[in-house]
């Protein structure tokens, strides 16, 4: 599909060809990602080789490494679904139990934010994959400001301003 978006637009103007990428291409690859991430590496290799040579083909982005591309181009995909998804379990947005997944401290800190969270305990390497274990050191070091968004569209729009390089 990507292939095709610059077979059939004649424009190469950048903004034009990423709203078609994410609106064609990009569905297909997040579908349920919060939920089945993959954590093996060339399952992770073989999902971001398509968003690489996408990126590498829009013009002015070709000399760029891929990171420097993801940042000018805002794609951090699945890390912002995962922070977005904890948000609403935080503020009950869905109907997940916070306390399935999360344990919140028993003691109140000056270090972080009021929302840090613990992650469930693990025995295997395969359950530190999950969602409950791998978005937790993330969530916990987001700046203050981001977490006390009074809404998801205001988390979503801080997120995008936050620096999450140190994560991908």
């Amino acid at each position: 599909r990507s292939a095709l978006i610059f077979r059939c637009f004649l424009s190469r103007n950048n903004s034009n060809l990423l709203r078609a990428y994410k609106t064609y291409v990009r569905p297909i690859l997040e579908y349920a990602s919060s939920t089945w991430s993959p954590s093996a590496i060339g399952q992770i290799i073989q999902l971001e080789n398509v968003q690489r040579s996408f990126t590498k083909r829009l013009p002015g982005l070709f000399n760029k490494s891929y990171h420097e591309r993801l940042v000018s181009l805002n794609l951090h995909r699945r890390l912002i679904a995962d922070l977005i998804i904890l948000y609403k379990i935080i503020h009950k947005l869905i109907s997940i139990n916070f306390s399935d997944f999360f344990s919140s401290p028993t003691y109140t800190s000056t270090r972080g934010h009021p929302y840090r969270i613990y992650p469930a305990f693990t025995k295997t390497d395969t359950f530190k994959n999950f969602f409950s274990c791998r978005i937790v050191p993330v969530w916990n070091a987001l700046p203050l400001p981001v977490v006390l968004a009074p809404s998801v569209v205001s988390f979503k729009n801080q997120l995008l301003k936050t620096n999450l390089a140190k994560f991908l």
